[in-house]
């Protein structure tokens, strides 16, 4: 596994401290589970997560077979990612919040996914090697 990816992870809990330090103080009014995923934070992180795991092809692409599959889908994924998090960013702009669970979810999806198209990269660098 890339060191590159255990820092992503790792990275991926950033935005979440000031919630985690709220709730270990014990101060009221601690966003939960939906309101902590509700800025689109971890959207934005499973988009750098998905575009490092296809920049880790770009040195080794023509040494891999049956990589296309996974750039297309990786691209997809990440403008996916892109759409959805400036259309979420943009509404709070506007005052207009989407469904703190719908998108709560749907940003732990995204990030799983773009979690499995960056192993699988690393896995197909590895393996050209």
């Amino acid at each position: 596994m890339s060191y590159w990816f255990v820092g992503a992870v790792v990275a991926s809990l950033i935005p979440f401290l000031p919630d985690i330090v709220h709730w270990v103080d014990g101060k009221a009014n601690t966003p939960d589970f939906y309101d902590s995923l509700a800025r689109g934070e971890l959207l934005a992180i499973a988009m750098v997560v998905t575009i490092g795991g296809l920049a880790e092809l770009a040195p080794v692409r023509h040494d891999i077979r049956y990589s296309a599959g996974w750039v297309v889908g990786g691209v997809l994924i990440g403008l996916s990612e892109g759409i959805w998090y400036t259309d979420v960013v943009t509404d709070l702009m506007d005052g207009h919040a989407m469904p703190p669970d719908r998108l709560a979810w749907g940003s732990i999806a995204l990030f799983v996914i773009s979690a499995v198209i960056s192993l699988r990269s690393i896995y197909l660098v590895a393996s050209s090697r």
